[in-house]
């Protein structure tokens, strides 16, 4: 089968969050790393001087008011779609890039999450008067979730804890010494200093 066959009869076809594209002429997946620029020692671990950059995705598609009917393998066809698909699609892309929609793109060779459209361009011609052609530039987003911790402090035993309100800062003087480090750490492990 050949090249151009194959990406227009995917058995799974590309999908931009909820739009199925008849035909993805061409697909351009980019993925890089960011490396130290600094000697890394011998011996080191050689994966915390290396740091993985958002993958990012370009995808030439079509997207037809008469697109070509799949057959399936139970000789099953998949329906034709109302003459509005291309003016929808083009909408829904619009939105996707205007809202900062975070989509998930499914393509034969990788699934991409949390991936957000950065750039559209859409020519028009009398050739494709019938399909919306487009070119569209996908970056991932990569989403952290943050965590509170809650610190309890624990009270002495007998004392019930008080709500004194706001409290004026007051400056606070460091006890005074009595005895010198070094007896403190011998008498701590039970030793007897000289």
């Amino acid at each position: 089968m050949s090249d151009v066959a194959q990406l227009v009869f995917l058995p799974t076809p590309t999908q931009i969050g909820a739009l199925t594209l008849d035909c993805s002429v061409t697909e351009s997946h980019h993925g890089e790393v960011e490396t130290t620029d600094h000697p890394v020692e011998q011996g080191a671990d050689i994966t915390d001087h290396v740091r993985p950059r958002p993958d990012s995705l370009t995808i030439e598609g079509i997207v037809s008011n008469t697109p070509i009917v799949q057959v399936g393998d139970s000789g099953q066809q998949f329906p034709l779609y109302a003459s509005g698909r291309r003016d929808d699609a083009y909408s829904q892309l619009k939105s996707f890039k205007d809202n900062g929609t975070l989509l998930t793109i499914v393509t034969k060779l990788h699934t991409y999450l949390n991936m957000v459209l950065t750039s559209l361009e859409v020519p028009r011609s009398a050739q494709t008067a019938d399909a919306l052609h487009f070119t569209a530039g996908f970056k991932e987003i990569r989403i952290v979730q943050n965590q509170t911790v809650v610190l309890q402090t624990a009270t002495p035993q007998g004392k019930a804890s008080v709500n004194k309100g706001k409290l004026a800062a007051t400056e606070i003087t460091p006890p005074a010494r009595t005895d010198s480090q070094l007896h403190q750490l011998t008498g701590f492990f039970g030793l007897n200093p000289r």
